[in-house]
């Protein structure tokens, strides 16, 4: 993975910086303040490609007041050209609840014509994971790598020597194959379970073998009591079989009595509807033969109505006419009453419009208030033009406060900050805030006249500041009395503003009613004339003068028409339904004679079939008595039937018992020869696991690994630690040695020579051992990247110097370019200035009031 952008809004101490371009750059220095970011850039690569930083929670990383950031790094990886977009984002909390914070992730690539194609999955787990696999490098393996961070160069080293064996495993991540070992206890304990659950299944099984020939005689002696039984149960349901068809046959006889019973109350019930049948119509013949007596009062009474309805029908025809005519005369009378109302509306309406155009003609005066109001408001706008003009200057004489103040609340916080380091650098011996190790005389006294003198510039910047700020508190209140008195002046001006255009609209009316008065006087006396020549309606006029005239031409009577209408119905209606009954009547004595002879054939035919009915339900009850004397004896053979029953089920019980033994224990023959062959197998595969267990243990593979890769690693150590120090040094690697029993133990001892012979470690000055650690971190972080299957192209190098002299920082540097040819991009950091021209390039990290920032230079 080599790095060629990075783009960050809002990450820890950035805010908004302009984009890192990383193009072109192959040894770089980081350079500025203690604090000032320059190790929160490696933070930033981290968190974007794995989303993993040195903050525990990611919404620590986002800059102090903002609630979002976002971190874009492009990269190149072999031939290919890719981008990783990262944000996170704080969210808004909810009644009661802590906020939720949100992310996303983009992946792309970068295609032939310099397009981007994305390669975002759909949920950011699997995206993480597409990353990893395209670069083939996890978090872990790129912090013990590519990345040397600071204050871990002799994490290896200053482990004891029983130690060390154990963090190289850590380092080449051996702990799997501890994970291994358990795993195969685990499956050894588990085998040992399960055999001694198998040996008391066998032994089970070979117990119950051996009852065979019991479980064999007892079958037949159960069998030879289940054929008795069967005998006695068939015997039982025989008889009970007999019983339950006599019962059947009791069942049929009563459904058909109950048949017979019907029919007879059916028959009954025919009987009963022919007799009344027959007295009404006995009724209806008396009936017929007393209306046949009345015929001639009836006929004449007949006549006489049909006389009258004709006579009512003509009175009839003259009242439709009639109705008609009234009709007309109505719409006529109420045509001209609705023209009057609408004329005498429209007189009304034309002589208040008169009267309201000469009071608006007659108002002369208002020009005359309209001037003076006029001069008035032109005073209160030149009034209110000055009073803007003041609002602006306030507005940005504290605009210019604010600022000065915030530039104060800056200073005075670096102020503090110089003040700790300036004290903690004011006694010898005083320790470098950014490598922990002790300074020099000449590095603590440069350090603290730096540091002294931009403390004396802050201070010098903070009390101008001051004084600016006292300067632009007066000139406030000097604008904010002339804008009071200005508001005061200005408060009765909306309503001058509402009085002018007031008049204005009056006298614009005034002068539009005065040109319509002589044509509003014309309308009123025109519709005045109409009203009392009676100019309306003219047609409705007519056609009342013509219906009034044919109304009287009718003649129609309605006090004689009344009288026949009422004799009609009250005297001669009757003889229309009574002449209506002696047709009828004519007609059916016959009809109902007839009738009267069938009804009397029915009744002697249903008598003969009720008769038949009686004599077989005497019959049926006979045969019923004779089934209910055989079925008294049921209780006795149903008791009899279950006890054969239950006798059966016990035999039968018994049999299969006797029988599903016999089986289990012909079938236990063949689990014994199963369980056998399982224990033999278990034993088999445990002894497979035991050999596991061993070879994944401490002294199994993990060691071999170990023994195979310490020559490479030593190998790697020594060559460059040769450069270091012009090949007066060298590095060995034992990892077993005698105990004092003379037995062989496991180790990782450091054999560290020089030209003065083999030293402990710890002999030697800092400096050295700091090349030491150096060489053996360095030779550690390409031999994990090879092992990782990972291209080791970019170094990160986050380590103090101080603990170098002059001599011994020029060999790290030569040391670093030794092995520039092996890296695409390496990146060092240090805030000593005598490191910043030992490298090409160099990149300035520096803090502002707006965040820091970083540039190449």
């Amino acid at each position: 993975m080599i790095p060629l952008k990075l783009e960050l809004k809002n990450f820890m101490a950035y805010r908004d910086m302009a984009p890192l371009d990383f193009s072109g750059l192959h040894v770089a220095v980081l350079t500025g303040e203690n604090g000032a970011g320059k190790s929160t850039l490696l933070d930033a690569i981290t968190w974007a490609l794995w989303g993993q930083a040195r903050a525990k929670r990611d919404d620590e990383l986002i800059h102090q007041g903002a609630t979002e950031m976002r971190v874009a790094l492009t990269f190149s990886e072999g031939p290919h050209v890719y981008q990783v977009v990262r944000t996170r984002k704080i969210g808004k909390a909810a009644k009661g609840k802590a906020p939720t914070s949100s992310g996303t992730l983009d992946f792309f690539v970068k295609t032939a014509d310099n397009g981007w194609t994305m390669l975002t999955e759909a949920r950011i787990a699997d995206t993480q994971e597409k990353i990893i696999r395209t670069l083939n490098l996890t978090y872990e393996t790129f912090i013990n790598s590519a990345y040397l961070k600071q204050g871990r160069a002799d994490e290896f080293t200053l482990k004891p020597p029983a130690q060390r064996k154990a963090v190289l495993s850590e380092i080449l991540n051996l702990d799997i194959w501890q994970a291994y070992e358990a795993r195969a206890r685990d499956r050894l304990a588990a085998l040992e379970g399960e055999q001694l659950k198998l040996k008391a299944e066998l032994d089970q099984a070979e117990a119950e073998i051996a009852r065979l020939p019991e479980y064999e005689r007892a079958l037949r002696e159960a069998q030879t009591v289940a054929h008795e039984a069967e005998r006695v149960l068939q015997q039982a349901e025989a008889d009970m079989t007999e019983i339950e068809r006599q019962r059947e046959r009791a069942r049929t006889l009563r459904a058909q009595q109950a048949q017979i019973a019907a029919r007879l109350r059916t028959l009954q019930a025919d009987l009963d509807k022919l007799r009344a049948e027959r007295e009404q119509h006995v009724a209806l013949l008396e009936q017929y033969q007393n209306t046949l007596r009345q015929r001639e009062e009836i006929e004449r009474g007949f006549a006489e109505l049909e006389q009258a309805r004709a006579s009512n029908e003509a009175l009839n025809v003259k009242l439709a006419s009639m109705a008609g005519l009234n009709e007309r005369k109505y719409a006529a009378e109420r045509a001209i009453a609705e023209a009057r109302h609408v004329l005498e509306r429209d007189l009304a309406d034309a002589r208040r419009r008169l009267n309201e155009l000469r009071q608006l003609a007659a108002d002369q005066s208002l020009e005359v208030k309209q001037r003076e109001v006029s001069e008035h408001l032109a005073q209160m706008e030149a009034a209110r033009r000055e009073r803007d003009e003041q609002q602006r200057q306030l507005s940005e004489a504290r605009e210019q406060q604010g600022e000065a103040k915030a530039q104060n609340e800056t200073l005075r916080q670096e102020m503090r900050e110089l003040k700790t380091r300036i004290d903690a650098l004011s006694s010898v011996g005083a320790i470098c805030p950014t490598c922990g190790r002790e300074l020099s005389e000449e590095d603590r006294a440069r350090l603290l006249a730096e540091w002294q003198a931009r403390g004396k510039e802050r201070g010098d910047a903070y009390r101008a500041n001051e004084a600016r700020i006292k300067q632009l508190n007066e000139r406030r209140a000097q604008l904010e009395a002339r804008i009071a008195e200005l508001d005061h002046v200005l408060r009765d001006l909306p309503a001058l503003q509402r009085e002018h255009a007031a008049l204005a609209d009056r006298i614009a009316c005034a002068q539009e009613a005065e040109a319509q008065l002589p044509e509003a006087e014309a309308a009123v006396d025109a519709l005045a004339a109409r009203l009392e020549q009676q100019d309306y309606a003219r047609d409705a006029h007519h056609t009342l003068a013509q219906v009034t005239q044919a109304l009287a031409q009718l003649g129609y009577d309605a006090a004689a028409h009344n009288r026949l209408r009422q004799d009609i119905q009250t005297r001669l209606a009757p003889y229309a339904e009574r002449k209506a009954q002696l047709d009828r009547a004519e007609i059916a004595i016959q009809s109902e004679q007839r009738a009267l002879e069938t009804l009397n054939l029915r009744e002697a035919t249903l008598l003969e079939q009720k008769s038949s009915e009686e004599k077989s339900l005497e019959e049926l009850q006979a045969a019923i008595s004779s089934c209910e004397r055989e079925l008294q004896r049921e209780p006795q053979a149903r008791a009899t039937l279950e006890r054969a029953r239950d006798d059966f089920l016990r035999a039968q019980r018994r049999v299969g018992e006797a029988n599903q033994r016999v089986q289990s224990a012909q079938a236990m023959r063949s689990v014994r020869d199963r369980l056998d062959a399982e224990l033999t197998a278990c034993k088999k595969q445990q002894a497979r696991f035991e050999e596991l267990r061993v070879a994944f243990g401490r002294n199994g593979v993990p060691a071999m690994i170990i023994e195979s890769v310490l020559p490479e690693l030593e190998a790697a150590a020594n060559a460059l630690l040769g450069r270091m120090t012009n090949g007066r040094m060298n590095v060995r690697f034992e990892t077993q040695r005698l105990t004092q029993k003379g037995e062989t133990s496991e180790t990782l001892e450091i054999r560290i020579s020089d030209e003065l012979g083999e030293r402990a470690y710890e002999m030697f000055s800092g400096g050295e051992a700091f090349r030491v650690n150096f060489a053996i971190r360095i030779a550690l972080s390409r031999l994990l990247a090879h092992r990782a299957n990972a291209r080791l192209q970019t170094l990160f190098i986050d380590e103090g110097f101080g603990t170098q002299d002059a001599q011994g920082r020029e060999r790290l540097i030569e040391a670093i370019k030794a092995i520039e040819d092996d890296f695409e991009r390496i990146f060092v950091i240090t805030h000593i200035d005598e490191l910043k021209d030992a490298f090409p390039a160099q990149i300035e990290v520096r803090k502002t009031p707006r965040g820091s920032i970083a540039r190449v230079v």
